[in-house]
């Protein structure tokens, strides 16, 4: 029969010749013994480092008021360069708009850009600026109505068809509806670059957006089939799209919206006389 091991502990006093502790163990126990003393040594220790301020020795860590402020720092240099980018975009878009050497294609470039940016992200607006926009309204419908025919002085617009007339009621409004004789093709009222070719809903048909120079933007609606693409050059009476088809009554007709500077004109007072 095999014999198996045994372990004895012994504790003496050699000063009085006495035995203090005297055990015996198996190698099992032995083993199980020092498992169990290891894991509450690394316990005791972790409680220690974790409750007592032994824990900001450590390599590597920092004062609590230290990591405060350096979270602080992080949070105002993200909200800084935000800001930074948001007022430079600001800063790009205005000069852009106000640089008066700008040529027509220069807005089709622009277009294409719009794709990198999301509505969602723009703050909204403060009541200083609610402010501002309600004095430039009032500004511009003054712009309307007294100084748009003085804005297409130096150039020359050219009717959208020939013998269209505009209608009676839309001779003063901003969006004029111009009726078309026949199957006349719609032409283009200047030189320009076409910014944007697409179906509308409404009023229905094709839309067709065409930029013209010094800050003219003239916009076509209710067209037939077009006969440019976004990014073309046309010239002045250079056909845009075809006659649109008529309604219930037989009737051939086309909105038409022009700006300038990003205001709205009245067709009417800058087409030539008689349209």
């Amino acid at each position: 029969m095999r014999q198996k091991h045994q372990y004895r502990i012994t504790v003496e006093d050699e000063a009085h010749l006495r035995t203090l502790v005297s055990t015996r163990l198996n190698p099992l126990y032995l083993w199980l013994g020092l498992a169990v003393a290891t894991v509450l040594l690394l316990f005791v220790s972790g409680v220690i480092v974790m409750t007592t301020p032994l824990k900001r020795v450590l390599p590597g860590y920092l004062k609590e008021s230290q990591r405060t402020a350096t979270q602080q720092a992080i949070m105002r240099i993200d909200s800084l360069n935000e800001v930074l980018a948001r007022n430079q975009a600001w800063i790009d878009n205005f000069s852009k708009v106000t640089d008066l050497r700008r040529m027509a294609s220069d807005s089709a470039a622009y277009t294409r850009t719009l794709g990198d940016y999301n509505p969602d992200s723009l703050p909204g607006a403060s009541p200083l600026e609610k402010r501002f926009v309600s004095a430039m309204e009032e500004q511009e419908r003054f712009n309307i109505s007294v100084l748009a025919p003085l804005d297409a002085d130096g150039m020359i617009f050219l009717p959208v068809a020939a013998q269209a007339q505009f209608t009676v009621d839309s001779r003063k409004n901003t969006t004029a509806t111009i009726l078309i004789p026949s199957d006349s093709p719609i032409q283009s009222i200047a030189d320009g670059t076409v910014l944007a070719v697409y179906q509308s809903q409404n009023p229905g048909g094709y839309a067709v957006l065409v930029q013209h120079g010094r800050g003219f933007v003239s916009s076509y609606m209710h067209l037939g089939t077009p006969l440019v693409n976004a990014g073309d050059a046309v010239n002045a009476g250079q056909p845009l799209a075809f006659s649109p088809t008529p309604d219930r009554r037989s009737a051939r007709w086309i909105k038409l919206r022009v700006w300038h500077n990003g205001t709205p004109l009245r067709p009417a007072e800058i087409l030539n006389p008689g349209i």
